[in-house]
């Protein structure tokens, strides 16, 4: 056993010097073969299909553009301030999610009374909720394209996780996508008790029509067993 802790001493005797021999990092991995265990996902679970990536480049839109701009040009000259561009990078960050997400109360008002776009003010007949879902889904380039996607992965009998680093995001999703559509969702949150965590992972797992659970990436870092999932997205 060369790594039992009596043998330590004759371990480092005939490997220690190995960083000046370069021969012996080899005959150490050689060693250590028979005391290493990995696990493949190829051999533990057999039945599961070959993981595919897709990466996506979703646009932002002409509002979002607009938006992203506003807010450079609020906090780009702020460099007498510590930490400005920390500060900069996570408003810009935010935007490219949603810009209602970054809790600029200007750029808001500018949003819903159209002045950021012509075609988010209230159109004849509109209500000012209608008014308020539609500039949720039409402002985000993310969003509408989640308001297409997830509908066909619910189709097609998937279960998904998304994940995101922001607990607003999700909030906005919830009130911009799948509310309105009637969906069944879960929802993680780092507040949640972990008998009520445990309760939303169960009815996930277990309930068809819940096919959506929504977690930040803290949330769902720790203690998470959700077999059924068969797609992420994030």
């Amino acid at each position: 056993p060369l790594l039992d802790p009596h043998t330590h001493e004759g371990f480092m005797q005939q490997y220690g010097e190995f960083h000046q021999y370069p021969d012996l990092a080899s005959r150490v991995q050689e060693a250590l073969l028979s005391y290493a265990f990995k696990r493949e996902l190829s051999r533990v679970s057999r039945h599961l299909p070959a993981q595919r990536v897709h990466e996506m480049v979703v646009p932002m839109t002409v509002a979002q553009k607009r938006a992203y701009a506003a807010v450079y040009q609020m906090y780009g000259h702020e460099s007498t301030q510590p930490n400005w561009q920390n500060h900069l990078a996570t408003k810009l960050r935010e935007c490219c999610n949603h810009p209602l997400q970054m809790g600029i109360e200007s750029i808001s008002s500018a949003m819903r009374q159209g002045d950021i776009h012509p075609s988010l003010r209230r159109r004849a007949g509109e209500s000012e909720e209608s008014q308020e879902g539609r500039v949720l889904l039409e402002t985000s380039g993310k969003l509408a394209f989640l308001g297409r996607l997830l509908p066909a992965l619910k189709l097609q009998k998937r279960k998904v996780i998304l994940l995101s680093q922001f607990a607003e995001t999700l909030s906005l999703l919830e009130g911009g996508v799948l509310s309105p559509k009637g969906f069944y969702w879960e929802r993680l949150d780092v507040l949640m008790a972990p008998e009520e965590r445990q309760m939303a992972i169960n009815r996930f797992n277990e309930t068809d029509e819940t096919f959506l659970l929504l977690s930040t990436f803290e949330a769902g870092a720790h203690g998470v067993d959700i077999t059924p999932a068969t797609t992420i997205i994030h």
